[in-house]
């Protein structure tokens, strides 16, 4: 059975605001995965930074040879910061890790000691197009990190002497992004059928006269 004209004019209208919306809609939201993903790296080097410097004024004191870490484990206060809570929600924890490998510093206090596990890096995500973000975000939960080393000078040649790990939750940054997820999808519905019953009323005074 052939569609009426006032049929395929809703269907026509209906179709190209529809495919307007929906990549409208999709460039809003791979920006704001883009945009959620470069806030907890700046946290993340805020973070880093304090870590650093509170790392490197210990080592300013002196390294002992027998036991170059000992000043850092004396002093509470990088612990502190690693136990603090001025990061986003995106970041999961953050840790010191010794030239062998070691973690010396952690969020988690059982992970002093324990070996360090390469995860996967968080710079590289951001180096990736908004659709493969988005992807990483809404794809099962990944832990990335991102590394800040600390070297120290010795007999003229920089040796690392530890390195600053901040590790990302890709499932603590979808909690942050499906709020706005669910608005938008309830923005795209509601913008279909108001869009439906509009054409529905242009089709009628297009259909008027000719009839």
């Amino acid at each position: 059975m052939p569609l009426s004209l006032k049929t395929k004019q809703v269907a026509g209208v209906t179709l190209i605001v529809g495919l307007a919306v929906v990549a409208l809609g999709g460039w809003y939201l791979s920006s704001l995965a883009r945009v959620l993903l470069q806030e907890s790296r700046t946290r993340a080097e805020l973070l880093s930074k304090l870590i650093y410097e509170r790392v490197y004024a210990d080592v300013a004191l002196g390294v002992d040879p027998a036991d170059p870490y000992a000043q850092l484990r004396a002093d509470p206060a990088p612990d502190s910061i690693l136990k603090s809570r001025v990061y986003s929600k995106g970041v999961s924890y953050a840790a010191i890790v010794d030239a062998n490998g070691r973690f010396i510093g952690h969020l988690d206090d059982a992970m002093v000691g324990q070996m360090w596990t390469p995860t996967g890096d968080f710079d590289d995500l951001l180096k990736h197009g908004r659709i493969a973000q988005t992807r990483a975000i809404m794809a099962e939960g990944r832990t990335l990190e991102t590394q800040q080393p600390l070297l120290l000078e010795q007999a003229g040649e920089s040796k690392l002497f530890a390195t600053i790990h901040i590790g990302f939750s890709t499932l603590l940054i979808r909690e942050q992004f499906e709020p706005i997820l669910e608005t938008a999808m309830i923005t795209t519905i509601v913008a279909l059928i108001a869009t439906v019953i509009v054409a529905m009323l242009l089709a009628q005074l297009v259909v008027r006269p000719i009839h």
